[in-house]
């Protein structure tokens, strides 16, 4: 698959999302189901911030909103 192309295409950050799994899958020959991304204000400081973090015995990775 060309997931250049794909991503090229996307007009949506689920879209990206989407395209982001389906390499994770053909990578790792894995698949999670109900996998769900969220966007919150994590912040932005002078010493650095976080860009995402996974909940543990989720299915929700949360994205950092402020820097897109």
């Amino acid at each position: 698959m060309d997931f250049k192309e794909m991503i090229d295409r996307a007009r949506s950050l689920p879209d990206v999302f989407e395209v982001v799994k389906l390499a994770a899958s053909q990578h790792l020959g894995r698949t999670r189901g109900g996998l769900m991304l969220a966007l919150a204000d994590l912040g932005n400081y002078p010493n650095g911030w976080f860009g995402a973090f996974y909940v543990v015995a989720s299915n929700v990775i949360v994205m950092n909103k402020v820097p897109l």
